[in-house]
């Protein structure tokens, strides 16, 4: 998994939690499995990574409370909020 500052802020309004980067697409089944986040999570292509994306919220503070209420072994990833675009 890759660490990575905070997005700046979107035009859109649109944000959600990273939760981790891979560098293999065939990475993020196993990692849903483990965390059971099958059908809950989205997965982004940026470059030659693939991040693994948690929910849709309006605005940065819904996400910053979104994330503070994850599980222990998901916050311990050190997941991050980021922008993203409204279809995302």
């Amino acid at each position: 998994a890759r660490a990575s500052e905070e997005s700046p802020p979107s035009a859109s309004g649109a944000y959600a939690i990273q939760l981790v980067s891979f560098r293999r697409a065939d990475s993020v089944a196993p990692f849903a499995r483990r965390y059971e986040l099958e059908g809950q999570i989205r997965v982004r292509r940026v470059a030659d990574w693939y991040a693994v994306l948690l929910g849709h919220y309006a605005d940065r503070a819904q996400a910053r409370a979104a994330l503070a209420r994850l599980p222990q072994g998901l916050r311990a990833l050190a997941p991050r909020v980021r922008s993203v675009n409204p279809g995302e």
